[in-house]
């Protein structure tokens, strides 16, 4: 459970740092783009799936 939120938390702040060097960039290969809140959900989404793989094999 420990490791669960702590990826969370660590995924959220990845994310946010990935959303101010990237910006509001998906979905992408379309006009309309989707507001900051979805984007940031998608960062974290992604970013979540990868730092706890991470730490899960680390660790």
């Amino acid at each position: 459970m420990g490791l669960l939120i702590f990826s969370l938390i660590v995924a959220v702040i990845v994310s946010g740092f990935v959303w101010l060097v990237f910006g509001d960039l998906l979905p992408i290969g379309m006009n309309t783009k989707w507001d900051s809140r979805k984007n940031m959900s998608c960062y974290t989404a992604i970013s979540f799936v990868f730092i706890y793989l991470l730490v899960f094999f680390l660790f």
